[in-house]
């Protein structure tokens, strides 16, 4: 059976795995930091516990989202920030899973606007969003300056 749960330290490790494969094909020659990575997921944890959300089969851990409520120039928002599923987990209806919860933690602290960056080649990504009613509103560019 899987269960779903908040992040704990001990897990840190296995998102971390996830976060490197999930860099390698999003960001391709981009460099991956596991102890920036790790301060930023502990910072989150202290911050907004229920933020991190694990899937948990057997002691496994097999996928996770990462999102945070924030505050801008144009009001409350909730920010979907990472979302993984192990690649044998895919097609389960586990990252829609994942997504629904955080909806919900967001709806119920009066938040009615979610924002998400997907890289334009994770195809199965945006599918899965517009599958849920998310809309594109921005492009963001990137230049690498030599």
């Amino acid at each position: 059976m899987i269960r779903q749960r908040a992040l704990r330290k001990d897990d840190i490790p296995a998102i971390m795995g996830f976060k490197k494969k999930s860099v390698r094909v999003s960001f391709p020659g981009h460099e991956f930091s596991p102890e920036k990575f790790r301060e930023s997921l502990e910072r989150h944890m202290e911050k907004e516990p229920e933020g991190i959300q694990v899937l948990e089969e057997d002691g496994k851990i097999i996928g996770y989202i990462w999102f945070s409520s924030g505050n801008g120039d144009v009001g409350e928002y909730g920010l979907l920030r990472q979302l993984f599923v192990d690649e044998e987990y895919r097609g389960k209806g586990l990252a829609e899973r994942l997504i629904r919860y955080a909806e919900e933690y967001f709806f119920a602290k009066g938040i009615k606007r979610i924002k998400l960056t997907v890289t334009m080649s994770n195809s199965p990504a945006i599918r899965l969003y517009e599958k849920l009613k998310y809309d594109k509103t921005r492009v963001v560019m990137e230049k690498t300056v030599e």
